[in-house]
């Protein structure tokens, strides 16, 4: 297992923040040779959310993740058994643009860098000539319970998956009124699909088209406005070029 030590300046804990997060519903068991790249982030040992290697040294997720005062685990790789554990210490790095309000939490994403660079396949970074349109297909995934809680006890119960959970949805055009209430339209997008949701747990996760990421999750469509997910548009001009410069990555 590779076992990645976060040190977040003083930590992270995530605890309080697993009933907004979200968890996969209506997928099934991935192929054991696909999503390599897919992070699970664990808070005291319970999955807390989710996040993509989109380097060796580099994990992209949320920034709800992140709450001061504790520590974050960051697993890798499909098959934990079969690799031998360390920990290694990181850090977060914010977007810190903020929006018209002077709101920071608009742009709900972050990255997590690795002190050592791990041996795993990172995912494929987009073209963003190419994004997806209405009706194209996108992917989720994450280590989840397999069904939505039912009353408030028990969406504070963490209930993960032994085997990853993907799940194919549909790209859509943002609601308005969904969308300008709290992020800012260029800077997401949304997609549904009537058997798919997500639990606690999910968010950060990659949102994948033909095997390249073009998002981060952020809510799911059982909370979100007009039924719909979104997601961080990782191809925004902000978002992108904030992830060259702080990374480091070569992407066109």
């Amino acid at each position: 297992m590779t076992r990645l030590l976060l040190l977040l300046w003083a930590g992270v804990t995530v605890g309080s923040l697993v009933d907004l997060q979200k968890r996969i519903v209506g997928g099934k068991d991935c192929n054991p040779l696909k999503r390599v790249y897919h992070v699970s982030l664990l808070s005291n040992g319970d999955p807390s959310c989710s996040g993509t290697l989109i380097s060796k040294e580099w994990i992209l997720t949320a920034a709800h993740c992140y709450e001061p005062g504790g520590t974050i685990t960051a697993v890798l790789g499909r098959k934990p058994e079969s690799n031998k554990e360390r920990d290694i210490d990181g850090l977060a790095r914010f977007f810190k643009d903020k929006d018209k309000q002077g709101n920071t939490r608009t742009h709900d994403i972050m990255l997590l860098k690795l002190r050592k660079p791990t041996m795993t396949i990172p995912v494929q970074l987009p073209d963003c000539k190419k994004k997806p349109k209405r009706g194209d297909e996108l992917k989720i995934a994450g280590y989840a319970s397999t069904a939505l809680p039912g009353d408030v006890k028990r969406a504070h119960k963490i209930d993960p998956s032994k085997r990853l959970q993907c799940a194919k949805t549909k790209y859509e055009e943002c609601l308005t009124r969904c969308v300008d209430r709290k992020y800012e339209r260029p800077h997401v997008f949304c997609y549904k699909d009537r058997y798919v949701d997500t639990t606690p747990g999910d968010s950060g996760g990659g949102v994948v088209h033909k095997h390249t990421i073009y998002g981060v999750h952020v809510t799911g469509n059982k909370i979100a406005c007009g039924g719909q997910s979104l997601s961080m548009d990782i191809c925004a001009d902000i978002y992108k070029k904030w992830i060259k410069d702080t990374t480091g990555i070569r992407w066109p």
